[in-house]
């Protein structure tokens, strides 16, 4: 539920859960919770919206994807068990 204008995805990792959030002026507010094998300290990054589901829409098989990052500005990395897929997502700076 992006826009042109607001195209931005906010992703909040917190004990073992991933919420997904997206907001447009003129479409409202989503959101959506799903279950997650995360252990880290909470932590919340913004990513263009295309660019988010541009690997999710390339993986065609029930496949189990794994993210990382080093921290909330630097690039991360999605990939599946055997890094047979490898994606690099640069996040957005969050306001």
């Amino acid at each position: 539920m992006t826009t042109e204008k607001a195209q931005s995805i906010r992703m909040e990792a917190q004990s073992n859960r991933i919420t997904l959030r997206a907001s447009a002026p003129d479409l409202g507010d989503a959101r959506e919770d799903v279950d997650a094998k995360y252990s880290g300290p909470p932590i919340a990054i913004a990513f263009n919206a295309d660019y988010l589901a541009e690997p999710l829409g390339i993986i065609k098989d029930d496949v189990e994807l794994s993210y990382s990052h080093i921290d909330e500005l630097s690039p991360g990395k999605i990939s599946n068990g055997d890094e047979s897929f490898l994606y690099i997502i640069m996040p957005m700076r969050m306001s």
